[in-house]
């Protein structure tokens, strides 16, 4: 495992910088909708993927982990990353703010983020439909699968280079207040997590820490750096993003 790091020129880095430039294609945030307004025009009726039940199978709300459990874990705040031999884990940061997690194989690359949503209701349905506008309104092409969380979308997103288009998958997940949202890149876009074994192990293994506070739905969870990779900058002297505090002292070598 590279904790943080990045492997030299390889499938997992091409499909982390698609991931990069999906996003910003795209056009995919989640504009954060005022919690109670979007659960009561949705309705606790909806369409079966838009009705939350807690997970069994995960990913996990941080009340449903199963008492035996005992996968290690990256805590990143509002989520809790799984950690494999067979997986690169990368914490993504825009600007001086972590947003995301990035796992990778030699062929494949998912970013997870996290996100609150109303009590009852999902929101991955409109999500989707809002994603599917999106690319088609750029170019693109888009379809819906079943996979082994549910609806998926499968899209060739155009990119900045004329003519061409990043294969993406975009899995959703319905949680108790919380969305949780993976953008496949590579092998994995193109197949499926059945191609990635690992990737679907560890996004099961995923925990939500959704917190009692009040939030816009869509609003993405507040997420830090684990303190591995603060002690890590702090060894190297390199600023901290915001709201992570102060650096604890880096071990002493040896």
């Amino acid at each position: 495992m590279a904790l943080f790091g990045r492997r030299g020129r390889s499938g997992a880095d091409d499909a982390n910088d698609e991931v990069d430039e999906v996003d910003e294609v795209a056009g995919v945030e989640l504009d954060a909708e005022d919690e109670d307004a979007d659960e009561a025009a949705l309705g606790a009726g909806g369409p079966a993927d838009e009705r939350v039940s807690l997970p069994t199978t995960g990913p996990y709300d941080v009340a449903d982990v199963p008492a035996d459990d005992a996968v290690p874990r990256i805590d990143l705040g509002g989520m809790r990353v799984p950690v494999a031999d067979e997986l690169e884990v990368r914490v993504d940061v825009d600007g001086q703010q972590v947003v995301a997690a990035t796992l990778a194989t030699p062929a494949s690359a998912m970013q997870i983020g996290v996100f609150a949503a109303p009590r009852t209701t999902g929101i991955w349905g409109e999500i989707r439909a809002e994603i599917s506008e999106q690319v088609t309104g750029s170019g693109g092409r888009v379809r819906e699968e079943q996979g082994p969380f549910g609806v998926e979308l499968v899209a060739h997103v155009p990119t900045a280079t004329p003519g061409i288009v990043a294969p993406t998958r975009f899995v959703g997940v319905n949680g108790p207040r919380w969305f949780l949202r993976a953008l496949l890149q590579g092998r994995a876009a193109v197949e499926g997590l059945a191609a990635e074994p690992a990737l679907e192990a560890a996004l099961r293994r995923v925990v939500i820490v959704r917190g009692g506070e009040a939030m816009p739905s869509r609003e993405a969870l507040a997420l830090q750096m684990p303190k591995e990779a603060l002690a890590a900058l702090a060894e190297a002297g390199t600023p901290l993003p915001d709201g992570q505090g102060t650096a604890p002292a880096a071990p002493p070598a040896g």
